[in-house]
């Protein structure tokens, strides 16, 4: 029996398909939806009713916020990127300084002069670079609820038979993420002892003084 599509028997399907068709971020879709990435990937390869055949009543129903994207114009061959914007959207969308350095056609040592002299460009770093580390924040909770993919194969008689998708949360991650945000309650107590502590020597030594 075939898996029934989860988006396909959604009610903001028409919705879901035509931002489909635009920039978008398929664990934010799904969590609207409240179905797996993997089903929003699975309708996007599949199901993705072509553009045609979109009801007008169903493009006028949507909100504004989710209306596609117009595509962006094409930059001229002759146009010069500047190097620092180069550099700065390489390295908040990957986190890499050597692939930004790279993507910027700088050198280690022009990015350090940077940093010390302008300061400007010291501001949009550490901006870029909280960027770069919120991008990893969201893709460890989505590992720990959506869970990450999981392929396996199934062979009989030497053939294969059939290949299992599966998505596994992890109960690590999530671990980590809990223990990162609130230490006190599920952090390590021994840690959290220590530092109690520690903290009540030193005011004992302020104190003395």
């Amino acid at each position: 029996m075939a898996q029934r599509c989860g988006v396909c028997a959604h009610p903001r399907r028409e919705e879901v398909d035509l931002i489909l068709r635009g920039p978008h971020n398929v664990s934010r879709i799904a969590r609207d939806l409240g179905v797996t990435r993997f089903s929003v990937q699975r309708h996007r390869e599949a199901h993705l009713v072509p553009r045609n055949r979109i009801g007008v009543q169903g493009i006028l129903e949507l909100d504004e916020t989710t209306q596609e994207t117009p595509a962006p114009r094409p930059i001229p061959r002759n146009a010069r990127v500047d190097p620092q914007t180069a550099f700065l959207t390489s390295y908040a969308a990957n986190g890499d300084v050597g692939r930004a350095l790279k993507a910027g056609g700088i050198t280690r040592a022009q990015l350090r002069k940077w940093q010390e002299t302008d300061e400007a460009f010291s501001l949009r770093y550490h901006i870029a670079e909280a960027e770069a580390i919120e991008l990893l924040e969201a893709e460890a909770r989505t590992r720990a609820v959506a869970g990450s993919l999981l392929k396996r194969q199934v062979f009989r008689h030497g053939m294969l038979y059939e290949e299992i998708h599966e998505w596994r949360p992890s109960d690590a991650m999530l671990t980590k993420l809990l223990q990162a945000h609130k230490p006190e309650k599920y952090g390590d107590k021994l840690t959290v002892t220590q530092t109690t502590v520690v903290k009540a020597i030193d005011a004992d030594a302020w104190n003395s003084v």
